[in-house]
């Protein structure tokens, strides 16, 4: 929640600094992290449930994935 906070608090920060084009620009990264820690926490914890089998586990991974650039 912490970490949220402090993206909203970017994204302000680059509304007043940048304008419309700085506020896109923060939408856009906010989704990128959420997504990637998110992402990231779900794959995290299916592995240590070696739950390798489950859908899930490979969506996980997927939207960390897809939200790194990888």
């Amino acid at each position: 929640l912490a970490h949220l906070g402090g993206l909203v608090m970017m994204g302000v920060a680059l509304l007043f600094l940048f304008g419309a084009v700085g506020t896109v620009v923060a939408v856009v990264v906010a989704t990128l992290c959420v997504g990637i820690v998110a992402g990231a926490r779900g794959g995290v914890r299916a592995v240590r449930e070696r739950a390798w089998a489950r859908p899930s586990t490979w969506l996980s991974w997927g939207v960390a994935g897809v939200s790194a650039g990888v």
